[in-house]
């Protein structure tokens, strides 16, 4: 099957594009928050302000571009996202030292708007890069496998870059990435058949036809909750793993970096088990499973004192969302209509992204007032409480990717897809 999707040029070329741009925005994971902790020596609650930008778009304007990308060339679409992207991080690279922490947040809110368009078109474009749906596990995993090792070696070198160089020096190599992205992009024409028009309606139904779909479809629902829940918790861990490997342990650039990357080494490991334990315990008693051990992962490291249990507990974290993320857009993208697939998937941003917003803006804030210490053991009860929206019978039962009908896909399990960043939000 891989070998299927890997001759496909089209494939191919969104892959290359899609996987250096994953690989620059890794680097930025580390760098943008160092930027502001060591280099402008910002509080606590301006990270978590920060953050929140990053994240604010997904919530204000996913349905919106939503329907944009259910109705024009999501190519396209996928070309201007890191067309904007570039000249916006190039500019804080630049700027970043000395522009005035609102216009700091502005780009990087712009930034985030961008980003915003770029995942809404991906996640819905995959399909139309394959044969047939057959293909989309073996698709979702190619795709996935490059966001972990992303996700993996990004932050760990971007760390030791910061040290060694600067962090405006790394995220310009990050503003280089997305102009690769979109060269690659540009010149990759091979979507198969092009983007249908939604059926005539009014603009209000157009926008509302895709969270319509998601209330009433009993996977995705629930899924769609625990990506809600779980991403506040999720994003309020990841503002306070820096804080507290920083300022609390006092360790510097490179640890913060490890830590980060301990994540993704443990979301790698995570989406390359996950089929098989789909396939032994069904992929609904994995994604519970999943949820556990991610909120266990939080956990540790709030109880750590040294970097050790710091590495181990981000790992389990990022394990949990390897776990998980493998089924989720493949369940997705299976029974979604096609010419509903890029409203349902910016619903589903427009509510995880709300929740990562709210996290981010809620763990800085609590950061300042209580301690990263304590942000991280918030985070692990609340990660843990909302397993209980994957705790219904559809989900319990469920043994692989469900047909377009609704029931079960025989004998298989999802692919990898959701490709999130590990412990964080969802997509």
């Amino acid at each position: 099957m891989a070998a299927g999707v890997w001759a496909l040029r089209r494939f191919r070329l969104f892959w290359a594009g899609d996987t250096i741009s994953a690989a620059g925005s890794a680097l930025s994971v580390v760098a943008l928050p160092l930027l502001v902790i060591e280099t402008r020596h910002a509080s606590d609650t301006f990270v978590g302000v920060l953050r929140a930008a990053q994240t604010l778009p997904f919530l204000l304007f996913a349905i919106p571009i939503g329907l944009l990308a259910d109705r024009v060339s999501r190519r396209r679409l996928l070309l201007a996202a890191d067309a904007v992207r570039l000249p916006l991080t190039a500019a804080v690279a630049l700027a970043g030292v000395t522009l005035p922490l609102g216009g700091l947040v502005t780009l990087v809110f712009a930034i985030g708007l961008a980003t915003m368009a770029h995942e809404v078109a991906y996640l819905s474009v995959v399909p139309e890069l394959v044969a047939g749906p057959s293909q989309l596990p073996a698709a979702n995993r190619a795709v996935e496998s490059s966001h972990a090792g992303a996700s993996l070696l990004g932050p760990a070198v971007g760390g030791a870059l910061v040290a060694a160089l600067s962090a405006p020096a790394v995220i310009a190599l990050d503003a280089v990435s997305f102009g690769i992205g979109a060269t690659l992009t540009a010149i990759n024409r091979g979507e198969r058949g092009s983007r249908r028009a939604a059926p005539p309606a009014s603009r209000e139904r157009a926008l509302t036809a895709g969270w319509g779909w998601l209330r009433r479809d009993r996977y995705v629902r629930p899924l769609t909750l625990y990506l809600a829940a779980n991403n506040v918790a999720a994003q309020a861990f990841q503002t306070a793993l820096l804080l507290f490997v920083v300022r609390t342990l006092g360790r510097g650039p490179a640890a913060a970096g490890l830590a980060v990357a301990a994540t993704g080494c443990g979301f790698l490991l995570g989406a390359l088990v996950s089929p098989g334990a789909a396939t032994r315990l069904g992929a609904g008693r994995v994604v519970i499973a999943a949820s556990l051990i991610g909120a266990l992962g939080i956990g540790a490291v709030a109880l750590s004192h040294g970097l050790p249990l710091v590495l181990l507990g981000s790992a389990l974290a990022g394990a949990g969302s390897g776990l998980f993320n493998l089924h989720s857009i493949a369940i997705r993208q299976a029974i979604t209509p096609p010419a509903l697939l890029g409203r349902v998937n910016a619903v589903v941003k427009t509510i995880s992204y709300g929740a990562t917003t709210a996290g981010a803006f809620a763990g800085g804030l609590a950061a300042a007032a209580f301690g990263s210490r304590a942000v991280l053991a918030a985070a692990a009860l609340v990660s843990a409480a909302a397993t209980g929206c994957l705790v219904t019978p559809a989900i319990r039962r469920l043994a692989g990717t469900p047909h377009p009908g609704g029931s079960p896909h025989p004998g298989g399990s999802p692919g990898p897809s959701d490709a999130e960043a590990p412990g964080a939000a969802g997509r």
